[in-house]
C-alpha cells in the first residue's frame, strides 16, 4: 500500500475505521489507530513507533480521538466514492422501468441510506460504550489486586498471631511446671523435721524462687507482642471499614433494572443503570480528571477509595514541597487524623501523597492538639495528648508544635526524659534538649523566646517552657502533681490524656531511660 496514504495507520497498513481502529494522537504528534496503541501498551507506557518518544498511559482509551484525521478521511473517502461513482454508467434514462417504479427504487434507496446512518450510529454507540467497559475492567483488575494485598495483610497478620498464641501456650506451660515445682517445695518446707531438712528445702527454695521469678519476668517481658497487636488491630480496623463503605453502598441485594424505553442510547441506558448524574455529584475531586482539589481533613476521613485505603493501611504521606524528600506519615488513631513529624526520607514506592503545606493549614491554632509518644525498656509506653495554648499567639506554643511536626528542622523525636524535680508545691518531670539529650542544650527557635511572656496557671498535667536562658528554651516541664494551683510562666499547654503515662514514666529508678518515640499534630477530633 501507498505508505503517504492518510487513510491508513502506518503501524498494521489498514485504514481507519469507527470501531478498533479509529485514529488517535499521541502527545508528540503522530497518529496511529486504537488497535495498534493497545497493543503497543506495556507496564504502563508505550513508545512512538515513528519518533520513539515514550508516553506514560494504562490503556488507548487515555489518548483522544482525532477529530480532524476522522474529518479528513471522510472527506477523502467521499471523492474516491464519488470518483468511482462517476465511471458507472448513468441510469438517466432506463429502458423498461416505468416512471412509477423508477419512484418507488428511489424512496427504497433513500430508506437504505437512512438504515446505514443507524447502523453507524449504533456503531459509534457502541464504540463510546466499549471505552467504559475497557475502563471498568481496569477498575475491577485495581480492586482485585486490592482485595488481594488486603487478603495477605490479613494472612501475615494471622500468621503473626498464631505465633504469639503458640509462644503463650509454650510458656504457660512453663508456668505450670513452675508452680508445681513451688508446690512441691512448700510441701518439703512443711514437712521438714530435721535442720537438715529444713536447711536443705530453704536452699532448693532459693533456686525456685529465682526460676519462678525468672518466668514472671519474662511474661511480662515477651507479652504484648507490639507487632503483633497493633498490626492485627490496624488490619482489621482497615478491613471492617473496608467491607462497611462496600454494604453501605451495595444496600443488600442489587436489583437489576428494567430499562423499557428503546428510544434512549446506550449511554443514556448505562446513565440510567448507575445514575450518572448522582455519581457525578459525589465523586470525589481527586479522582474527576483535570481538576486539583484542596485536601482537607473531611476529604480524607470520607474518601471512599483507594486514597482512604492507604490511610487506613499507613500507606499514606505528606510531602514538603520542592523537597520531595522530606515525608511525615499520617496515621489514623481510633477518630484522630495524625500528622507525624518530618523525615529526612523519601516515601515508599506504593503510598499516596498530600502536600504538607496543605495538611497543616488545617490546624486549628486557637485549639491545637499534638501527641508525644514515650518508650522504655520493658514496656511500651504509651501516648500523651498536649493541647496547645494559641498557637498563633503563643511563642512557646509555636515552638512546641514546630519541634513536634519538625517544621523547623528540629524535633522532640528520639530524645530522652532529663530529669525529675520535686519541690514543696509540685512536682514533674524535664524533657526536650534535641541538641545533647543531657540538658545542656535544646536552643529556642527564636531568639529572645526566653524573655517573652506568656502567664498561665499551673495545675496537674500542665506543659510548661524552661525560662532561664534561650540555650535551653527548648526544653519543657510536664506537671504531675500540685498541691495548689498558681500562675506559673511560658505556660505550653495542658496533657489533656495520657498522663498517667507520664506518672508511670517518672516513677522509674532511672527515668533517663524515657525516650519520646514518635511525635506529631492531630488533624481531627
Amino acid at each position: 500500500m501507498d505508505e503517504d496514504n492518510p487513510l491508513e495507520c502506518k503501524v498494521c497498513f489498514t485504514e481507519y475505521d469507527d470501531e478498533l481502529r479509529r485514529p488517535r494522537n499521541l502527545p508528540c504528534g503522530h497518529t496511529f489507530c486504537t488497535h495498534c496503541i493497545t497493543d503497543t501498551l506495556g507496564n504502563g507506557s508505550l513508545t512512538c513507533p515513528n519518533c520513539r518518544k515514550e508516553h506514560y498511559a494504562t490503556f488507548a482509551t487515555e489518548f483522544p480521538i482525532s477529530y480532524l484525521a476522522e474529518a479528513l478521511i471522510k472527506s477523502l473517502r467521499a471523492v474516491r466514492i464519488s470518483s468511482t461513482t462517476s465511471k458507472r454508467p448513468r441510469r438517466d434514462s432506463p429502458k423498461g422501468i416505468s416512471k412509477k417504479l423508477e419512484s418507488l427504487r428511489s424512496e427504497q434507496e433513500s430508506t437504505v441510506r437512512v438504515w446505514i446512518t443507524n447502523c453507524q450510529q449504533s456503531r459509534s454507540q457502541m464504540n463510546k460504550y466499549e471505552e467504559h467497559l475497557l475502563k471498568w475492567k481496569e477498575d475491577h483488575r485495581g480492586l482485585i489486586e486490592l482485595l488481594d494485598k488486603v487478603a495477605q495483610q490479613n494472612r501475615e497478620a494471622l500468621q503473626s498471631l498464631e505465633e504469639e498464641h503458640c509462644s503463650l501456650v509454650d510458656m504457660r506451660r512453663a508456668g505450670i511446671d513452675e508452680e508445681r515445682r513451688l508446690e512441691a517445695l512448700l510441701e518439703c518446707l512443711t514437712q521438714a523435721n530435721s535442720a537438715q531438712e529444713v536447711d536443705t528445702a530453704i536452699d532448693d527454695a532459693d533456686v525456685c524462687g529465682t526460676g519462678a521469678q525468672d518466668w514472671n519476668y519474662a511474661i511480662q517481658k515477651c507479652f504484648p507482642s507490639v507487632k503483633a497487636v497493633h498490626t492485627s488491630a490496624l488490619v482489621r480496623e482497615s478491613t471492617k471499614k473496608g467491607l462497611e463503605v462496600i454494604n453501605r453502598k451495595s444496600g443488600g441485594a442489587v436489583a437489576t433494572p428494567v430499562i423499557i424505553d428503546s428510544g434512549k442510547t446506550i449511554q443514556d441506558k448505562v446513565d440510567l443503570i448507575i445514575g450518572h448524574s448522582s455519581l457525578t455529584e459525589n465523586t470525589p475531586q481527586a479522582i474527576r480528571p483535570k481538576e486539583k482539589f484542596d485536601v482537607n481533613v473531611d476529604f480524607l476521613l470520607n474518601f471512599p477509595g483507594s486514597l482512604k485505603n492507604s490511610l487506613l493501611l499507613g500507606q499514606m504521606f505528606a510531602v514538603v514541597e520542592d523537597e520531595p524528600v522530606y515525608s511525615a506519615k499520617i496515621s489514623l488513631q481510633g477518630d484522630k487524623i495524625c500528622l507525624h513529624y518530618l523525615q529526612d526520607k523519601p516515601v515508599p514506592p506504593e503510598a499516596k501523597t498530600v502536600k504538607h503545606s496543605q495538611l497543616m493549614s488545617v490546624v486549628d491554632p486557637n485549639s491545637t492538639l499534638v501527641f508525644l509518644d514515650l518508650a522504655w525498656e520493658g514496656s511500651s509506653g504509651g501516648r500523651i495528648y498536649i493541647r496547645l495554648s494559641q498557637t498563633n499567639t503563643n511563642n512557646w506554643a509555636q515552638q512546641f508544635l514546630a519541634l513536634c511536626t519538625a517544621q523547623q528542622g528540629p524535633t522532640y523525636a528520639n530524645t530522652h526524659f532529663l530529669g525529675t524535680f520535686r519541690h514543696v508545691q509540685e512536682e514533674g518531670v524535664l524533657a526536650g534538649d534535641y541538641e545533647h539529650n543531657n540538658g545542656n542544650g535544646g536552643a529556642a527557635l527564636q531568639k529572645g523566646l526566653a524573655s517573652s511572656q506568656c502567664t498561665g496557671t499551673w495545675t496537674e498535667g500542665t506543659v510548661s517552657g524552661r525560662k532561664e536562658d534561650d540555650a535551653t528554651a527548648a526544653q519543657f516541664y510536664i506537671i504531675t502533681r500540685v498541691n495548689s494551683a498558681r500562675v506559673g510562666q511560658a505556660v505550653i499547654g495542658q496533657v489533656e490524656s495520657g498522663l498517667g503515662v507520664v506518672r508511670s514514666a517518672v516513677s522509674l529508678s532511672d527515668v533517663r531511660k524515657v525516650t519520646v518515640v514518635d511525635c506529631g499534630v492531630v488533624l481531627h477530633l
